[in-house]
């Protein structure tokens, strides 16, 4: 009879400790960090996708305006897709407009980032990067990549305004990894009534706010919204090399 109590206490801290984990999100200062771009390619004006601020510490410092690369094409309402080895040449950042405020952020030409591809069904390289123009009139949260890569069973979070399923100041979506490899990672969220279009681009985090990978696209299967986004690896090695 003196073991129920501590059952009881075990229980209580378990359920408690699990409630605590689902609970938990980034800090909600990572709402600054994202914006709705407007890029211009072959002097065309578009909005597509979602960008977000980066801090790039390797190889020099500095700070990105980060996106998907497919927005360049058909998804993005061009007639064709534009080659990464020629984003530097044909296109750039005109504006892009926070999705926490009512600011508007300013960046320029593309950079060339060797080995970018637009979405490939098995493995992607699916980024682009801007440098921003240093006149910025707004401050918004600067993102870092995480240290490790997330695990399946992990807990992650779209950084994104969505189209339906939840409120548009909603910006944070949980989901739970499902594959994290090298060359992709795999996502489950837990509203099967959200609508990712126009989150391409879009970062996702882990507790701590820092970026694990780029949310590339979407599709349901049984009822639930399956993601699939460049991993932290991919998009380290990207940016390094980004010129």
């Amino acid at each position: 009879m003196f073991k129920r109590p501590a059952l009881t206490l075990t229980l209580f801290a378990l359920s408690f400790a699990t409630y605590a984990a689902a609970s938990a999100a980034p800090p909600s200062k990572v709402r600054q960090a994202i914006c709705r771009p407007v890029f211009q390619a072959d002097g065309e004006t578009f909005s597509a996708g979602t960008a977000f601020v980066l801090d790039l510490p390797k190889p020099a410092t500095r700070t990105l305006l980060v996106s998907a690369l497919h927005v360049f094409g058909p998804d993005g309402g061009l007639d064709k897709q534009i080659p990464a080895a020629e984003l530097a040449q044909r296109a750039s950042v005109v504006e892009c407009r926070a999705l926490d405020s009512a600011e508007t952020w300013h960046a320029g030409r593309a950079l060339t980032i060797p080995g970018a591809r637009p979405l490939e069904s098995n493995y992607l390289k699916d980024v682009s990067a801007f440098i921003l123009d240093g006149s910025m009139p707004a401050h918004p949260t600067h993102l870092k990549l995480a240290s490790a890569p997330p695990k399946a069973g992990d807990a992650i979070w779209l950084l994104a305004q969505v189209l339906e399923g939840a409120p548009g100041t909603e910006l944070l979506h949980r989901a739970v990894v499902r594959s994290s490899k090298d060359e992709a990672l795999q996502y489950e969220f837990d509203n099967a009534l959200l609508k990712l279009q126009a989150t391409s681009g879009a970062p996702l985090l882990d507790v701590n706010g820092d970026v694990v990978g780029i949310n590339i696209g979407a599709g349901g299967s049984h009822g639930k919204v399956i993601g699939v986004g460049d991993s932290l690896a991919s998009l380290r090695s990207l940016l390094s090399s980004a010129r």
